[in-house]
């Protein structure tokens, strides 16, 4: 299911795994030519590069996570990324019709920016067959969360691929929930200056970071939903 929150930012239309070819960690520090990073709340256990049986053995945990069905196929992917880049032209059209309104000139409206970013399993790439889709809406301050879930919600109920339309305004994270054309999204507002959100995006608009999608994350996930 595809998710909208309002106020409290996460999450671009930014992909999943590519269809099972998951990419090998991304080299932080001195080893790549950079200065030594840490991401997160502790260091790395290893900066170490891969050795050859390590690359053997993620091949195998790749084959094995493909035979139980956890990877989509490049028309499954393919098709997620359809959809939000549907629901981004939404946002945008949205954005603009709600400016004019506003009485902001056509010519300005058209400029205005907003964007929809994706986050949770999805973003990390780790998102398994058949997954839903964690989507942010980023608008201008100038959008409120009213119009988020009237006008907006509106502009999606007219949708033809749209099922099971949700607006839940007032629980703790806001949010739209729905179904387009069969992938479900959750959906967030978030109104506030896009340049908050620069350091999310990528080099490619739909690709996951190189360093995000470890088989063994997949694995772990998989794993966890079997044992609930």
């Amino acid at each position: 299911m595809s998710s909208f929150p309002v106020a409290g930012g996460r999450g671009d239309l930014l992909g999943g795994n590519g269809g099972g070819a998951l990419q090998p960690p991304q080299q932080i520090g001195s080893a790549a030519g950079m200065p030594d990073k840490t991401l997160g709340m502790t260091s790395a256990i290893s900066t170490a590069p891969p050795k050859p049986s390590d690359l053997q053995r993620t091949e195998e945990l790749e084959e094995t996570l493909r035979q139980f069905g956890l990877f989509e196929s490049e028309e499954e992917l393919a098709h997620r990324m359809d959809v939000l880049s549907k629901i981004n032209q939404l946002v945008k059209k949205w954005i603009y019709e709600v400016s004019v309104k506003k009485n902001m000139p056509s010519s300005v409206a058209e400029n205005v920016g907003g964007k929809i970013y994706t986050f949770g399993s999805y973003r990390l790439g780790v998102h398994t067959k058949g997954a839903d889709i964690d989507t942010l809406c980023v608008a201008p301050r100038h959008i409120e969360r009213s119009d988020f879930f009237t006008s907006f919600v509106e502009l999606l109920r007219q949708q033809e691929e749209v099922k099971d339309l949700r607006a839940v305004e007032e629980a703790f994270v806001p949010v739209i929930k729905m179904t387009f054309d069969g992938i479900e999204d959750a959906s967030s507002l978030y109104g506030g200056r896009l340049s908050l959100f620069c350091w999310y995006h990528q080099p490619s608009p739909f690709g996951p970071k190189p360093f995000s999608s470890p088989a063994l994350s997949l694995t772990t996930k998989a794993f966890a939903d079997t044992a609930e």
